[in-house]
């Protein structure tokens, strides 16, 4: 590639995955001594086993991973409720817990006293994620171990 168009590379994944609908990853090798582009910034490079004798590195892409700069993280709202619940039963949990994890993320949501904080992360308007952090936070501690 071009070092002038690198830097653009990235924008050119989308429509790979576009010409074939029915494909989920993207595999490139490179050899070892060639310099990694900026395209490759956005792959997983696969680790060599001893026994291989392969003389290229190996970098694999899922298509979901493009969704990354169309996700946004915020504070939880009401309207977000019942997408969590809904994600949180597909996950497998058993009934006990979804209730118990609702009951958090719910009261992390509407009450100042909660002592959580109820965030969520979408796509598209879609809730893919929820977690909660706490708010109480030894943060003396931190600014000790840590350049904050």
């Amino acid at each position: 590639m071009e070092s002038m168009f690198d830097c653009r590379s990235k924008d050119f994944l989308k429509y790979a995955f576009d010409m074939y609908p029915d494909r989920d990853y993207l595999i490139v090798t490179q050899p070892h001594t060639i310099a990694e582009t900026a395209l490759l910034n956005k792959f997983s490079v696969v680790p060599k086993t001893s026994e291989n004798t392969f003389s290229h590195v190996l970098y694999v892409l899922h298509r979901d991973q493009l969704y990354e700069q169309d996700m946004h993280v915020s504070r939880t709202s009401k309207a977000d409720i019942d997408q969590i619940t809904a994600l949180v039963e597909s996950s497998g949990a058993d009934a006990a817990t979804t209730n118990e994890y609702m009951k958090q993320i719910t009261n992390a949501t509407t009450s100042f006293a909660s002592p959580n904080l109820s965030f969520c992360a979408r796509i598209d308007n879609q809730v893919i994620a929820s977690f909660m952090i706490s708010k109480d936070v030894n943060l003396d501690y931190y600014i000790s171990h840590f350049h904050i």
